[in-house]
């Protein structure tokens, strides 16, 4: 075969293949926008609210009694170791008033009457608004026995805890409660005042001492040109803790009769363990006057609450003019 045609013919193989092979299409890269990088910015947190912890504050204020009344104190119960019975006795006022029996001829007949005269304030110190009232007892004579009551608040209701008698139709004028203790004025009987009309002015103090013993603290006279008579007791002071040998030290306004004043030791349930006397030094009869009383408490015997009185007794009938008492906390030497 000539060279030519074997050149054509491979002209013709070649054709036919790029006929057969498919058509290839070339694409343009697509182009993408530039990218612009912003700066990262952390997200802003905001705070939570502080956490607040809360304790539940607890209240310890004993909670107040509801107050007395006086229409309460006119409609109590009460007691009294007299109204013709040796054993206390228990009653109920209604509306200021009882009677026991029918016949005052008999011996165990007997009023009670509430004087209008009253206070209020805590007398035991428990923060409770207490009382304190005037009774009058009568066994069916003239005689109008005169008592000064502690009625103690107890959740509202009253309840009588002690008394102290002044004597027959001692006039009380008006109460106070201070500082835990009652004071009033009232009038009182002279050496030359009938039953029927004390005429000397007085002021009574008076505490409760072991919670159930109504006791007086002090006691004033006025003399007929209105000079107070008392006696002031400087040292120690009260409630004061002592032992060994203790010296009490004071003054009168009046020096007394024959310049003797009496003391009396009580214990800590205000029994007796010693009395005697005391010498007042004064320039004159009735002047102003000072003493000085030395007491050995080891010889006593006692430790613990002690109760000391000073008092100016008249010479003519033996009545109570001035007294001053101390207490004292006796402990071992």
């Amino acid at each position: 075969m000539s060279t030519r045609i074997v050149l054509t013919l491979a002209l013709c193989v070649i054709g036919l293949v790029g006929c057969s092979l498919p058509t290839v299409e070339v694409q343009t890269p697509e182009i993408l926008p530039a990218v612009t990088e912003t700066p990262f910015q952390p997200a802003e947190i905001t705070p939570l609210p502080e956490l607040v912890i809360v304790t539940p504050a607890f209240d310890n204020t004993p909670t107040a009694s509801p107050e007395l009344t006086f229409e309460q104190l006119r409609n109590s119960e009460y007691f009294t170791t007299r109204l013709g019975s040796s054993a206390p006795l228990t009653y109920r006022l209604k509306d200021g008033f009882h009677r026991l029996g029918d016949d005052p001829t008999q011996p165990d007949y007997g009023t009670v009457d509430l004087l209008n005269t009253h206070a209020f304030g805590d007398l035991n110190s428990d923060g409770q608004p207490d009382a304190v009232v005037f009774l009058v007892e009568n066994y069916g004579g003239t005689g109008q026995f005169v008592q000064v009551a502690v009625v103690l608040n107890q959740a509202g209701v009253p309840v009588h805890l002690a008394s102290y008698f002044l004597g027959d139709r001692v006039a009380v004028n008006n109460v106070t409660i201070q500082d835990g203790g009652i004071v009033f004025t009232a009038r009182v009987h002279g050496p030359q005042d009938g039953l029927c009309c004390p005429s000397v002015p007085a002021q009574f103090q008076l505490r409760l001492i072991n919670q159930n013993q109504l006791v007086v603290t002090r006691f004033t006279t006025q003399t007929p040109n209105g000079q107070e008579r008392a006696i002031n007791i400087r040292a120690p002071l009260n409630d004061s803790e002592v032992s060994g040998a203790i010296t009490i030290s004071g003054d009168v306004t009046i020096a007394p009769f024959e310049n003797n004043l009496t003391y009396a030791v009580y214990d800590s349930q205000y029994q007796l363990i010693a009395q005697s006397y005391i010498m007042v030094d004064a320039p004159d009869f009735g002047a102003p006057g000072t003493f000085a009383l030395t007491i050995d408490l080891v010889s006593l015997g006692r430790t613990g609450d002690i109760y000391i009185e000073i008092t100016d007794l008249s010479a003519a009938d033996g009545s109570t003019l001035a007294l001053a008492q101390l207490h004292l906390k006796v402990r071992h030497p």
